[in-house]
This record gives C-alpha cells, sequence and structure tokens, in this order.
C-alpha cells in the first residue's frame, strides 16, 4: 500500500471572457486569465476545469493561483456547474452559468501564489469547472495553463491512496547496475553498468526465472553509449565511455553489435570519430542512425553517420553537420525523416539520404529553457510528448504533431511536481508513465527525490498521482515495460554527478489495469509479420478485447528511451481468434520486435507476445 498522498493537478481547459465589444470573442490562448468590473466600461471573467482522477479519499482542495498584476486586488472563486464547456470557443455571449460562491481572494501580491479552498466542489473520478469572478472595480490576472510557468493548480490532500493507483512491490535486490536497460527479443533484460572498466561487466537478468548470465564485451566499455534494436533483434551499440574514466567525457569511436540469441559481442568497424553520450535510431529500412555523442567534454561530434544494415559498413552523412546536445531526443517521423524534440527549445528534421540535410526550425517549444535531463517519448504516431527537465525543473509537458501542416508544440497539463532524471515509459494502454526524478536544483539534488509516479492519458491529456515507489530514482535511473504489463526499475545515484554507488535495490510497478479483473490470454501468435499483413492471434477472450497495441521494445539510459514507440493496430474477431493486421507504413513502424498486448474492455492486458515485422 503506497503511502498518502498531496496531489498538484493543471487544469485541462481555461479561459477568459469579456463583455462589449469582444463579447463574442475567445481568449482560450491567452497566457494570463484577466478579470475586472471598469476596463473601460466592460466585465471579465475567468474559467477553469480539471479533471480529477482516483486519488482516494480527499481531506481538502486548494485552487492555487499565480497573480501577475500590481495593485492588490480581489475575486471570489465560484463553482461552475458545467464541465462541458470549450476552451477555444467559450464567449462572454456563451459563457456557462455559475453557483455559488466556494472562496474569496480579499487582497493580492504580483508574483505570489494566492490558495482558495474549494474542497466542498472536488471528488475523485470527476471533472470540476471554477470561475474567478471580480470583487471589485480592479483588475485581477493570473497565469493561465498556456504560461511557461506557475500554471495554476488544483492541490488534493488525500488520506489513504485511492483505487486507480496501482502498486509497487517490495524493493530486492537486483546483481546487476542498470544504468543502460534492454529488453531483449528473447523477454530478457540486458543491462549496462557504467563506470572505469564496470562498463564491460554486461549482465542479463531474466525476470521470470530471476537468473543472471554474464555478458562481458571484452573490448569497449560500453557506459554511456548510443544503442538501439536491429530489425533481428540485434543490439547496435555506439560509442562509450574509457576504460579508466582518466578522459571522463572523451568519447569512443567504438561500435559493437550484441547478439541477444549466443549472448556474442562481435565488434564493427569504428565511427568518424568519438561518441559518449550520443543517440542510436532505427530508420525506416533497417539502417541505423548514429547521432550526435562527445568526442570531448568541449567538442560534441556534429557529423551524423547511418549503419548500413544490409551491406554493413558506415555512411557519412557529411551534408548534415550540426552540433547537438549528448542524448539529444531523437524519433523517427512519419516522413522517414529524424526529428530532434530536444533537450534545445528548436526542432529539426534530419533528412538521412544521401549526405544528408537538416531542414530549418519547424517548431520551438513553449517553455523557452532547456530541457535537460527531461523525457520524450512518441506516444502515437507521429506524436511526441516531452515533460519535465531543465535546471532548476520544470513540471511542464508539451505535446508536438508531426502529422500537422504546421507543426507547433502545444501546452498540456504539467504533472504534479517538478522532475529531471525521470523515465517515461509507454504502458500497453497507450499511457504514459512517468517516475522518479528530483524535483529539486542542481544536477542530481536527492533532498527533492520525487517519490510518487503519475500517469498521463493521451486523451484527456491530463496527469493522475499514482502509487509511490520507496527507492529514490534519480540520475541513471531506468524503467522498462515487460512482457506482463508491469514495469521495473532500477540503478540510479543517491547524490552528485559521480558521487555515490548505483542503487541496486529495484522495484516493481502494477499499474490499476492489472487489478480490475482476470487477463485475456494470448493462446498463439506469429513470430513475424509482414508490413501491412493480416494475422491471426489466438484467444479464448476475442469477444471482449477492445484493442490491441505493440510496443517496440525498450532500449533506456539517461532518461531516454532510444527505442520506443507504439502503434495502434486495427483487428476483427474470428473463430477463436483475432485477425490483427500490421502496420504498412515503415515509418511509423520501423522494422523489429514488438511486444504485442490485446486489451479487454476493462483495460487489461494479456501477457505480451513479442512479435518481428519485417
Amino acid at each position: 500500500m503506497s503511502a498518502p498522498l498531496t496531489a498538484s493537478i493543471g487544469p485541462t481547459a481555461d479561459t477568459y471572457v469579456q463583455s462589449g465589444a469582444f463579447a463574442n470573442t475567445n481568449f482560450g490562448t491567452a497566457t494570463t486569465l484577466q478579470t475586472d468590473r471598469n476596463d473601460g466600461g466592460t466585465y471579465k471573467e475567468a474559467f477553469l476545469r480539471f479533471s480529477i482522477g482516483a486519488v482516494g479519499t480527499i481531506t481538502r482542495a486548494r485552487l492555487r493561483l499565480f497573480v501577475t498584476n500590481d495593485a492588490a486586488n480581489s475575486a471570489d472563486i465560484v463553482r461552475v456547474p458545467s464541465t462541458t464547456w470549450g476552451e477555444t470557443t467559450t464567449t462572454y455571449n456563451n459563457r456557462p452559468a455559475k453557483g455559488p460562491i466556494l472562496g474569496s481572494i480579499l487582497s493580492s501580491t504580483n508574483g505570489t501564489f494566492v490558495d482558495v479552498d474549494v474542497t466542498s466542489a472536488v471528488s475523485p473520478n470527476s471533472s470540476v469547472s471554477f470561475a474567478i469572478v471580480p470583487r471589485s472595480s480592479d483588475t485581477f490576472f493570473v497565469r493561465s495553463r498556456e504560461a511557461s510557468s506557475n500554471r495554476p493548480q488544483l492541490i488534493i490532500d488525500t488520506t489513504t491512496p485511492g483505487a486507480g493507483q496501482g502498486q509497487w512491490s517490495a524493493p530486492f535486490f537486483l546483481a546487476a547496475e542498470g544504468v543502460h536497460a534492454h529488453m531483449l527479443p528473447n523477454g530478457k533484460l540486458l543491462f549496462f553498468p557504467h563506470g572505469e572498466d564496470a562498463g564491460m561487466q554486461v549482465t542479463i537478468w531474466d525476470p521470470v526465472a530471476g537468473s543472471y548470465t554474464p555478458a562481458p564485451n571484452m573490448r569497449t566499455n560500453v557506459g554511456c553509449s548510443g544503442h538501439a534494436f536491429l530489425p533481428d533483434g540485434r543490439l547496435l551499440v555506439a560509442g562509450g565511455e574509457p576504460h579508466d574514466m582518466i578522459g571522463m567525457g572523451t568519447g569512443l569511436r567504438d561500435a559493437n553489435i550484441f547478439d541477444y540469441r549466443d549472448n556474442s559481442w562481435t565488434p564493427v568497424p569504428d565511427m568518424n570519430n568519438p561518441r559518449w553520450y550520443g543517440n542510436v535510431t532505427t530508420l525506416a529500412n533497417g539502417d541505423m542512425l548514429v547521432l550526435t555523442g562527445d568526442m570531448t567534454l568541449d567538442d560534441g561530434n556534429p557529423i551524423p553517420q547511418v549503419w548500413q544494415t544490409s551491406g554493413g559498413g558506415w555512411r557519412t552523412l557529411s551534408g548534415a553537420f550540426r552540433k547537438l546536445p549528448s542524448y539529444s531526443f531523437t524519433h523517427l517521423a512519419p516522413d522517414g525523416r529524424v526529428v530532434v524534440t530536444g533537450p534545445e527549445r528548436h526542432t529539426v528534421l534530419l533528412n538521412t539520404a544521401g549526405t544528408g540535410s537538416w531542414s530549418s526550425i519547424i517548431a520551438s517549444y513553449n517553455a523557452t529553457i532547456f530541457r535537460s535531463y527531461a523525457s520524450s517519448v512518441m506516444y502515437d504516431d507521429g506524436r511526441v510528448l516531452v515533460v519535465g527537465g531543465g535546471n532548476p525543473p520544470v513540471a511542464t509537458a508539451e505535446v508536438l504533431d508531426l502529422n500537422a501542416a504546421t507543426p507547433r508544440w502545444r501546452n498540456v497539463a504539467p504533472m504534479s511536481v517538478a522532475r529531471r532524471h525521470h523515465n517515461a515509459t509507454l504502458l500497453p494502454d497507450g499511457q504514459v508513465l512517468v517516475t522518479g526524478g528530483t524535483s529539486a536544483s542542481g544536477f542530481n539534488n536527492p533532498a527533492g527525490a520525487v517519490l510518487p509516479a503519475e500517469i498521463w492519458n493521451p486523451v484527456t491529456e491530463a496527469w493522475t498521482v499514482v502509487a509511490s515507489m520507496q527507492i529514490p530514482r534519480l540520475y541513471h535511473s531506468t524503467a522498462v515495460l515487460l512482457p506482463d504489463g508491469r514495469v521495473v526499475t532500477t540503478s540510479g545515484k543517491g547524490s552528485g554527478d559521480t558521487v555515490g554507488e548505483e542503487r541496486r535495490e529495484t522495484e516493481f510497478y502494477s499499474p490499476d489495469y492489472l487489478s480490475r479483473g482476470p487477463r485475456p490470454t494470448i493462446s498463439s501468435a506469429p513470430t513475424s509479420v509482414s508490413y501491412g499483413q493480416t494475422f491471426f492471434v489466438g484467444t479464448p477472450d476475442a469477444s471482449a478485447i477492445s484493442r490491441v497495441t505493440w510496443i517496440r521494445l525498450p532500449s533506456v539510459t539517461h532518461a531516454f528511451d532510444q527505442n520506443q514507440r507504439m502503434n495502434t493496430l486495427s483487428f476483427s474477431t474470428a473463430t477463436g481468434g483475432l485477425n490483427v493486421t500490421a502496420p504498412s507504413n515503415r515509418n511509423v513502424c520501423p522494422p523489429g520486435h514488438y511486444m504485442l498486448f490485446i486489451l479487454n474492455n476493462l483495460g487489461v492486458p494479456a501477457v505480451a507476445r513479442i512479435v518481428q515485422i519485417l
């Protein structure tokens, strides 16, 4: 059972309205919410809506607002019965009706937070709307959810954890360091440690049998390398760090391939220059893009390369010179280019054809920060969520739709707490689990260790605070989805950059979907399929299945999974099972191995089968 929680929930919608000449104008994209009784003879009031999940027994709820105007002004907080008004459609002339006053702000100061008790209006698993109504002729301005920081919050205190929070296992000792964690096609986990020659002491862990198998790399210290899976399930590992760590920050030119079938390492030709903290991205044709990575502490590798899977050897993208931060967030985009979604604010695309070329900036974060040690995840075809990061850390989250004619970053509700060094993990139902991190300033400050996890729903774009882990997960922590639907999290330094050993205490998180009832089962599934192929999945529970998804095998380190993405697959019911159709577009589903999940109408997933698409 998890500890009682204080949840901080961001609004799912907010806007203000104005009478007079602007009575039919919508202000849903404004960065401030304005109220006034006499602004040139006009009237302004603001509206906010929140979505509350399964937060447990509520003892107190407070609406927290950040004041942005100078005068010490006042306002009433009013309950709004309607929860269906539109953020981008509400105007003065169609604004929702207001209910009773819940509380008042009698004075306020620019640049500070004010709280109003709204406990009587709040309940679990519901939506609630409020209005901010001016008490006097003076203005009262607060930041909106579109602001880059200090957005509105609904602070909820609970005495007991609630249904829907899931459950963490008791910590157990893992006889390996999981600074890098990879789910292999045989269901086992491959772990790389970090430091000195430790990065050569690679270990395979079977989470079902609980057994360990050494798989040392006798050539390369693969700590702080880049990595992603080849189409055949082998793992390409690019770069690493010096054996003696004397040249900390000086990368290696080494490249290696790990073969899960016999636990062997094969060196391949060296890269053009060293890389430390580099990225590897699987392309639509199965080739592998290697990008970024430090050659020295002060000089990153600006020339991308492509490992040619079919013919072998490197193809250098000499026309794509660009210096990017180490461990940048890279994803294969729907048009076949590779998108870089951070940590720099500006988003660019790399065309890997020929000698390569970069686009101009296609979008920029709304948050004007460098999202260092944030997490970025492609949660749907061409749709990316970036959350947290920075120093000091932020709680903000933004989404980018690469399918749009003009992609733009868009703010969504922030997390309950600021984080950096956290992990964002795709779940079988399409939601995103965020675990660990620190909310305190500094590189890796344990004083701000965040224990509650939270889950982002891509449909409502709201966060739900869930159960709390026992072990802090900071710099070097990892989180991996298992075929049984649980998430395992391990490692993470106790404090500082190089101070403290990696944590060996490891925990499993079981999301709420594992407590909703019996699992469906997969009795048969192919081991490999072709693009666009309709294939049969045997299950005695076919009539109850509401969704089929698959998630690419994870390959995660330093708060970013270099292999993570998911597809929702179309299907129909058949005798004894389902007819499922594989994606036909390699850009949204690069070749390789995926965990195939079927989910029933309660959202409970079956234990996945690992299926290869070629």
